[in-house]
């Protein structure tokens, strides 16, 4: 029983000194928080899943417009980002409901095919 003793307290020594090399005193208390369940907890635990977990609890006490992305949901949401973007290649300018097309972009698609603006009288 004294053995164990020993071991938790050295255990939560270790914790104490480590934390205090780490931010705020809130930063400090999770941090601390974290490593105990990560090495004194009875089971073990998938500590990526519960410091995500953590993370999406935290944000929730915000607002509901402050949320958490993990990397797999990240990738998911840049899918339909990634690729080419093309267009006709040309300055415009709106007038009321009507597009007036200026001018074609410098060597732009509408350049190379001699697209005109239309001149306004």
């Amino acid at each position: 029983m004294m053995k164990k003793l020993y071991i938790l307290l050295a255990c939560l020594w270790a914790i104490t000194a480590q934390a205090q090399n780490f931010g705020t005193p809130a930063m400090r208390k999770l941090q601390m928080a974290e490593f105990a369940i990560a090495n004194l907890y009875v089971d073990k635990v998938d500590e990526d899943k519960l410091v995500e977990e953590a993370i999406v609890k935290m944000l929730a006490q915000l607002d509901p417009h402050s949320t958490y992305s993990d990397a797999e949901e990240v990738k998911k949401m840049n899918e339909p980002l990634q690729g080419n973007f093309e267009g006709i290649g040309v300055q415009f300018q709106m007038i009321e409901d009507t597009l007036l097309v200026v001018q074609p972009v410098s060597n732009g698609p509408s350049e190379k095919v001699a697209f005109l603006p239309v001149t306004v009288l």
